[in-house]
């Protein structure tokens, strides 16, 4: 635990001595920061390990050093990872291809859809005009009905020859 303490010091040193404020860091921030850097060394560590098993296998002169039989039989392989590959490139083409007519099909009934949405709607708010205006009549009409009734009940009542 001390190490990583004694390590994390010499890294806020150097992006101390890097850096382009002198603000000191946010608990926080200096955890995020930790965490990149960490991160950044060990992707440098695999790549330096790397590195080192390629000059090793290169210095013994087994790197490039294969039988003619190994290479045949590499070339072999790759040929056959070709071909298993070419055939999913191929069924995935398909499957894109099967996707692409699915989706311009749902388009078309999305279309169609959109079209006879707008025309109900539109017929909708016709059929509510009309409504509004057959309540309107209706209305006026029984308004005058009842005051055509009042008006006949008053001259049923008056005799022409009381006056």
């Amino acid at each position: 635990h001390n190490d990583r303490l004694v390590v994390a010091q010499k890294i806020f040193r150097m992006a101390a001595d890097g850096g382009q404020d002198d603000l000191p860091l946010c608990t926080d921030c200096t955890e995020l920061q930790l965490g990149d850097l960490e991160e950044v060394l060990r992707q440098e560590a695999l790549e330096n390990q790397a590195h080192k098993m390629f000059l090793a296998k290169f210095q013994q002169g087994s790197y490039y050093a294969t039988s003619d039989k190994e290479l045949e039989q590499n070339i072999a392989m790759l040929e056959a990872e070709e071909v298993q590959l070419l055939a999913s490139i191929e069924q995935a083409q398909e499957e894109r291809r099967a996707v692409q007519a699915k989706m311009a099909w749902l388009k078309g009934n999305a279309d169609k859809l959109d079209i006879l949405e707008e025309r109900y709607w539109r017929d909708y708010n016709d059929y509510l005009i009309h409504h509004g205006r057959y309540t309107e009549e209706s209305d006026a009409l029984r308004v005058k009905l009842s005051g055509a009734k009042e008006h006949l009940e008053a001259l049923q009542r008056t005799s022409a020859y009381n006056d």
